[in-house]
């Protein structure tokens, strides 16, 4: 028994006026969508500290050390605005008077850790060389580490 010819994937059936008029209307409205976003972007202004950048990218891991809610997404947030590449924040099971940046990576990372330092404004650098982590800086917020001002979500 064959099939009836009205049954054709949508691959198979001829593209129609209406349809390309449908695809050009989508894809104007994604642009015009595209270009509302890049605007808002960059219109919006953070005051970010002006720092040395890194020769590579530096892969961080933020950890809440003070059990202040909500510190260790305010530093993720004040960290990648300043071009730290921050895979992960949680909160860590110890509290800490201060705070501690962690080297986990000893090749060139040292620069990495000054410069968290300078954009988080406290941390005390520390080596402990771990090579299964896949991160090259873990940072234990204390509870010297103020609370940053109100960064943009992103």
């Amino acid at each position: 028994m064959a099939y009836p010819r009205t049954i054709v994937s949508f691959l198979e059936q001829p593209l129609h006026g209406i349809r390309i008029r449908h695809i050009g209307i989508a894809l104007g409205g994604g642009a015009l969508l595209v270009a509302l976003a890049l605007r808002w972007v960059a219109g919006s202004s953070v005051a970010i500290p002006s720092v040395t950048r890194p020769a590579s990218r530096v892969t961080v891991e933020v950890l809440n050390a003070s059990h202040r809610t909500g510190l260790a997404r305010a530093a993720t947030r004040q960290l990648r605005a300043g071009g730290i590449d921050v895979l992960s924040f949680a909160t860590a099971r110890d509290t800490l008077a201060t705070t501690r940046i962690i080297v986990r990576r000893v090749e060139g990372v040292r620069s990495g850790a000054t410069i968290v330092q300078e954009i988080l404004g406290v941390g005390r650098i520390d080596t402990v060389v771990d090579t299964l982590r896949r991160l090259d800086l873990t940072i234990l917020l204390g509870h010297d580490y103020p609370m940053p001002p109100l960064l943009p979500k992103g």
